[in-house]
């Protein structure tokens, strides 16, 4: 399928409810994501997945919270990646970071692929898919590298609801149930596209400045315990209570 690809609908009607956070992904440099992972596990989260995207030439590793969840991701064969318009657009990422790319994409869930995507964009087919209800809505703001890499993620219910094993004991183990709050601060000079101003709009994430010369996102996980919801920084993965 080709960048241009099938335009999705603009609409946001019906947007509001049937529209969740998904998940977060967040680029790294080393496969396997070391350093994160050692990070991320000093403030008790664990892997619940790992796995290689066939034909794609990235790989990833998932850590499922009840209602959503977090992704590394790395490319795993710099030159299958180039292959495709997904792939390209995640080289481009990493590759200027340093000039202010974004490694972040947020992938929004709804009930079902029949549900509006609520954002003009255009549909890729991953390799792997047979199916095309699992083609993936990419937003046409994910062009601009300074802005999150949007799109509309492949399943329609959150990781405590998967049935196929891949959301492992979740965050159960760390003492941690939903994400409760997503806040993005955009580095200095940078402004939110519309986008990311009808998201917060609707109620789905804060927005703020980092102040710096990166982006931050700050993810906030409720207690099992009932205590105050701890908050997970990227791309740091520090961790603040």
């Amino acid at each position: 399928m080709t960048d241009a690809g099938l335009k999705s609908p603009s609409s946001h009607a019906g947007a509001g409810p049937k529209l969740a956070i998904d998940h977060l992904y967040m680029i790294v440099d080393q496969p396997g994501a070391p350093a994160e992972m050692a990070a991320l596990a000093k403030g008790g989260l664990t892997q619940s997945w790992s796995r290689k995207h066939v034909g794609m030439g990235t790989a990833n590793i998932f850590l499922c919270f009840d209602n959503a969840f977090l992704e590394l991701i790395w490319i795993d064969d710099e030159a299958e990646a180039a292959s495709l318009p997904v792939g390209r657009r995640l080289l481009e990422r990493k590759r200027k970071r340093d000039q202010g790319a974004m490694p972040f994409g947020l992938a929004l869930r709804t009930p079902g692929p029949e549900v509006p995507f609520p954002f003009e964009g255009w549909q890729f087919k991953p390799p792997s898919v047979s199916d095309m209800k699992n083609v993936v809505t990419i937003a046409n703001s994910s062009d601009d590298i300074a802005q999150p890499f949007l799109f509309r993620g492949q399943r329609s219910i959150p990781p405590r609801q998967w049935t196929d094993g891949l959301s492992g004991q979740r965050q159960v183990p760390g003492g941690f149930g939903d994400i409760v709050g997503w806040t993005l601060d955009l580095p200095a000079g940078v402004a939110p596209g519309p986008d990311l101003r009808t998201l917060q709009a609707l109620g789905l994430l804060s927005l703020g400045t980092s102040g710096g010369k990166t982006a931050r996102w700050t993810i906030e996980a409720a207690r099992l315990d009932g205590g105050r919801p701890r908050r997970i920084i990227l791309p740091d993965c520090t961790f603040e209570d």
